[in-house]
């Protein structure tokens, strides 16, 4: 669909409106045989050019915000990497992050799923499904400027999803730790919510539960008892 709006004085003369001050609710309705997990709402730029808005669907309808008017579209990518098959564990999950671009492959064709998840990687990944904009400049000596993860691990600083290995050491290609992650999972899951958890009632049930660290404990004791981890 190809959306314009326009500002008409007593005249006639007519004003495009080009961009909004705040998003504006966009549904489109979809029928036939659709995996809802896949779809989304794109922009269609010049040259057929495609940009990912976003979409939560509602029964036969999808809905997005936008911020702009144009051509628009609803979706479905079904995303494959060879060394993802079918009947991989984690398969379907991939597609589905895979389609609502908050995952991405190594390369156009291998996601690497045993591959260990590095800080910026899990830092860019919550800051795409929150939907936040990644913008800014983190102060850490290790997240240079013009790094793919810079605007990420500034957003997610920015939200208090995240802090530095230090006050001067972010440690971007450090491999991620389990308790780093529940901590990481459950402040993006505050800012969704627009409030604080509740910690866990209980400590988790977990052999190892005394080798986790005093200032992960109680984060990963909610993140279990909401089945998160």
């Amino acid at each position: 669909y190809d959306f314009s709006l326009f500002v008409v004085k007593k005249d006639g003369t007519r004003t495009p409106v080009t961009t909004f001050a705040a998003p504006v609710e966009l549904t489109l309705k979809f029928s036939g045989n659709v995996n809802t997990e896949l779809l989304g709402i794109y922009f269609v730029g010049d040259n057929n050019t495609l940009e990912y808005v976003g979409g939560t669907v509602n029964g036969d309808q999808i809905t997005a915000e936008v911020t702009h008017f144009s051509k628009y579209a609803a979706l479905e990518l079904n995303k494959s990497f060879k060394d993802v098959p079918a009947l991989h564990w984690a398969a379907q999950a991939v597609k589905s992050l895979s389609a609502k671009q908050i995952v991405t492959g190594v390369t156009a064709s291998e996601f690497k799923p045993d591959e260990s998840v590095t800080r910026a990687e899990f830092t860019a990944l919550l800051i795409r499904a929150l939907g936040i904009k990644a913008e800014g400049q983190a102060s850490f000596s290790d997240v240079s400027g013009d790094a793919w993860y810079a605007p990420y691990v500034a957003a997610a600083v920015s939200q208090g999803i995240v802090s530095g290995r230090s006050a001067d050491v972010f440690a971007p290609n450090a491999a991620i730790s389990r308790e780093e992650m529940a901590v990481m999972v459950i402040r993006a899951l505050e800012v969704k919510q627009g409030k604080k958890t509740s910690p866990g009632s209980s400590s988790a049930a977990f052999a190892d539960a005394g080798t986790i660290s005093s200032w992960a404990a109680d984060y990963v004791n909610t993140a279990a008892e909401l089945g998160l981890v």
